[in-house]
Parts: C-alpha cells; structure tokens; sequence
C-alpha cells in the first residue's frame, strides 16, 4: 500500500481536513435535564440511568450518550414548537 502525502490529497478534501474542529469542553459540560412533567424526558431519563450506571448489566456509555443527545434535540423541538 502507498503512503499519500499532503500533495497527493485531492483539494476539496484537503481543505475539510484542515477545517477548525469545535469541542465541547468536558469541564464544562451540563447533560440536559429532564423537563418536569414531560414523559418523553421522563422516560428518557430512566433509560440513560439504566445505562449509565457502570455497576449494571446494561452498562452502555455511547447509549447513554446517544440517548443525552435526543434528550438535548427534543428540548429544542419543544422550544421552536
């Protein structure tokens, strides 16, 4: 197998290799809290407890975190709701 060098890249995919990256900065990370009240949230809750807790058979921390972000993304469908 060749080694590619910088050169041997095609341009446009030259360019999105060197975009800027934004991270969250994990000392500064709040998870979402559920809405009182919401069973959607309520429910999501309970399953990223299942999950996120590393003493259970269902441990999963990607799950949890899959689950932490449709929690996020359905708050902000109810707030442009």
């Amino acid at each position: 197998m060749a080694v590619r060098y910088w050169q041997d890249v095609p341009r446009a995919r030259a360019d999105r290799l060197q975009e800027e990256v934004q991270l969250t900065d994990p000392l500064k990370y709040k998870p979402p809290a559920p809405v009182k009240g919401c069973r959607v949230c309520g429910a999501l809750q309970r399953q990223i407890d299942r999950v996120d807790n590393p003493h259970s058979r269902s441990y999963d921390p990607s799950k949890a975190t899959d689950l932490r972000v449709e929690m996020r993304r359905h708050h902000q469908s109810e707030a442009g709701a």
